[in-house]
């Protein structure tokens, strides 16, 4: 017996092709799109590290600029905190317009072996990508125990006084 099909010009998939194509296409899409999510959170840390490293430079030039005097205040006080926005720009100076904030960065003065000189102070800064109160409770458990805050972000920073 000879089955043979006519022909009428009009040629389709079948299901089954259909079915077998919409599977290969999903299986190519899953990988995809878990990458894209890799790619974004790869892309927000990468913003984070970014504006931190900003916010650190901002906050040695603040260090630097600053008369001796008000090193001195900080450093009796302890600490210099700022809030900055998303973009590292500075807030309000001492935390006064936090609900805006983005990022936490402080000032601390370790306690060194040795009093600081009269003629420079180390400092370190710490940088948080939590806004307000929550990146100075951050920085505050940074403090404590290092290894309990991985929001925060620490560089180091000198003063030098150089007229006599």
């Amino acid at each position: 017996m000879d089955i043979t099909r006519e022909s009428s010009g009009n040629s389709a998939f079948t299901l089954v092709e259909v079915s077998l194509a919409t599977g290969l296409v999903a299986l190519a899409l899953i990988p995809m799109i878990g990458l894209m999510a890799i790619g974004m959170d790869s892309d927000r840390e990468a913003r984070s590290r970014t504006v931190s490293a900003l916010i650190a430079s901002d906050l040695v030039g603040v260090l630097q600029e600053a008369d001796w005097e008000t090193i001195e205040t900080w450093r009796v006080a302890g600490s210099y905190e700022l809030s900055y926005n998303l973009e590292g720009q500075p807030l309000a100076p001492d935390g006064g317009s936090q609900d805006n904030s983005s990022f936490t960065a402080r000032l601390v003065f370790p306690v060194e072996n040795s009093p600081p000189t009269p003629f420079n102070v180390s400092a370190l800064v710490l940088v948080s990508d939590l806004p307000g109160v929550l990146g100075s409770e951050a920085i505050d458990r940074y403090t404590t125990d290092p290894s309990t805050a991985h929001s925060v972000r620490v560089y180091p920073a000198l003063a030098v006084r150089l007229e006599r």
